[in-house]
């Protein structure tokens, strides 16, 4: 039994040990704590902890005395320390007065931040909507142009089409009837005098101006025909 009891007390030891090594004291500040058996006014001196001293002097100060020695406490300074005490009272009712206005400040410029922050959320989600209905709009307008431009050239290429069809088949009727009347207005001219040969003559001329006629009209329904068809492909 006394083995166990001497092994508890250097266990308790132990970790008293540890616990001191690993505390943080702040003992540069506070100095080491010696009672004064000597002196009955030391030991009053010797009430307030050495690195407490300097902050009980400024609140001193404050009211005009010295709290770390009130032996030199006068009359006159109680008087003035009343005094001031009576104007922190003012002061005081000043300030709970003034804690609502600065709250009222403080919780308005925050509702404007958070305000002005969500004006700028939707802004911004609005102006995507308009720029992307308006990109929209561009390409729609663009396709609609380039759409009108294929539309033109395919008009124009289909004119051209039909121009050159019909100046290549007049060319070539021009030339057929201009050779055949130029044969007969010279077998004319070398003296076919019978009235038979005239008549045949010009029965023939007639003939050949009906299906230089003809020949146009079926050309120009075929050509009419054929664009519209090539077209609406």
């Amino acid at each position: 039994m006394e083995f166990k009891s001497d092994k508890a007390n250097k266990t308790t030891k132990a970790q008293a040990t540890n616990a001191s090594s690993s505390a943080i004291v702040p003992t540069s500040k506070v100095g080491a704590f010696k009672v004064n058996t000597d002196s009955f006014a030391g030991a009053l001196q010797g009430v307030i902890p050495e690195g407490m001293r300097p902050m009980v002097a400024e609140i001193g100060q404050g009211l005009g005395v010295d709290l770390t020695d009130l032996s030199k406490l006068t009359k006159e300074q109680v008087v003035k320390a009343k005094q001031l005490a009576a104007q922190l009272d003012e002061k005081l009712m000043c300030m709970k007065e003034l804690a609502p206005c600065i709250m009222k400040f403080l919780a308005f410029q925050v509702s404007a931040a958070e305000f002005q922050a969500e004006i700028v959320v939707q802004a911004a989600k609005a102006k995507a909507k308009i720029d992307q209905a308006a990109a929209k709009a561009y390409v729609a307008y663009y396709r609609y142009l380039r759409k009108a431009q294929n539309l033109e050239k395919r008009v124009n290429q289909q004119r051209q089409i039909i121009d050159a069809a019909y100046n290549a088949f007049e060319s070539v009727q021009d030339a057929r009837s201009n050779a055949i009347l130029s044969g007969l207005n010279q077998q004319a001219r070398l003296g076919a005098s019978s009235a038979q040969h005239a008549n045949s003559l010009k029965q023939e001329r007639q003939q050949i101006l009906a299906e230089r006629k003809n020949n146009l009209q079926q050309m120009k329904h075929d050509l009419k025909t054929s664009h519209l068809g090539s077209t609406n492909s």
